[in-house]
């Protein structure tokens, strides 16, 4: 294992992913890591997530959990690495930031608060866009 101390984290550096979430990540991984040969186990994975507060449950990351353990089957491993991992976890990310942008986009077409959009919420909208362009 390699202390946090001395991670290259820039050698792992992904779109929407702070220096920091590398950090937390590889920490959570080597946690699990524990002969330090750079593998965890798919389920210890699982465990892995849960302690970053991640749902496994999801059903997104339950489909990757599952490709990967497939692919391991093919191989006759039963492991993950730090790499797979983290592509999990930006996958996860991403969704996650496109469900908040909809949520934003949604907030700001439900201008009376209703938890719906009516017609006149959207005519409103697409008035207010003609008139910019």
């Amino acid at each position: 294992n390699t202390p946090c101390g001395h991670f290259s984290w820039k050698k792992f550096a992904r779109p929407g992913i702070t220096q920091d979430e590398l950090v937390e990540m590889k920490e959570a991984f080597d946690l699990f890591d524990v002969a330090g040969c750079g593998v965890v186990d798919i389920r210890e994975v699982q465990t892995a997530l849960q302690g970053l507060g991640i749902d496994s449950n999801n059903s997104t990351l339950h489909s990757m959990l599952s490709e990967l353990s497939a692919m391991d089957g093919d191989t006759g491993t039963r492991g993950m690495n730090f790499e797979q991992f983290i592509d999990v976890m930006a996958a996860r990310s991403a969704e996650r930031d496109s469900k908040d942008d909809i949520q934003k986009v949604f907030r700001l077409f439900d201008e009376d608060h209703k938890g719906y959009l009516t017609v006149a919420n959207l005519e409103k909208v697409c008035k207010q866009l003609s008139e910019q362009y």
